[in-house]
Parts: structure tokens; C-alpha cells; sequence
């Protein structure tokens, strides 16, 4: 799938709490472009930079067109967005982008 990133950020669920990353992408489907926000796991990262079978734990929020507002209805697993959200997040921790 062709995705376009165009802002990530780190985050940590308290001092100790498990790092995830935030995504907001777009794509497009059907000649349709569409707009998203994901989180990707550390542990997920981790597995596809190493080449570990895993069940990922990607979560995609679809974004509303019409409203720029997060539309639940859309909401899923990020399965076929995981490798490629995963693969631009290595090659920004790799030349910290």
C-alpha cells in the first residue's frame, strides 16, 4: 500500500509506562484520498526491524473528510498499514527524521 506520513511522534504512557509511536498518513483507495492517525507499538517495531513473527498491534482512526474530526465508525486494526507505517518509522528512528 502507498502511504504518505506527515507527522509522527514518541510517546510513553507515564515515566515507566510502554513507548508507542502516533501517526497521522493518508492514502489513497479507490481513487479516494483518505486520512488517518495510527499507533504502532514499540514491541511491533521491534519485531518487524528483527523479522519476528507477530501479531501486530496497529489501531487506525479514520479521519472524517468532511468534518477533520476523528470518525469512530471507521476505526480498525491497521494490519495492512502495520509493515509499511512500521518500515517509515525504523528509517526515521535510523536517520532521526
Amino acid at each position: 500500500m502507498d502511504i504518505t506520513v506527515h507527522n509522527h511522534r514518541f510517546h510513553r504512557n507515564g515515566v515507566c509506562g510502554v513507548g508507542f509511536y502516533a501517526v497521522n498518513f493518508s492514502y489513497t483507495e479507490g481513487g479516494v484520498l483518505r486520512s488517518a492517525y495510527a499507533t504502532v507499538s514499540c514491541q511491533d517495531l521491534e519485531a518487524v526491524r528483527t523479522k519476528k513473527l507477530h501479531d501486530p498491534e496497529t489501531r487506525v482512526l479514520m479521519i472524517n473528510p468532511n468534518t477533520g474530526s476523528i470518525d469512530i465508525s471507521e476505526t480498525m486494526r491497521g494490519d495492512h498499514f502495520h509493515d509499511d507505517l512500521c518500515k517509515y518509522l525504523i528509517k526515521a528512528e535510523d536517520t532521526n527524521v
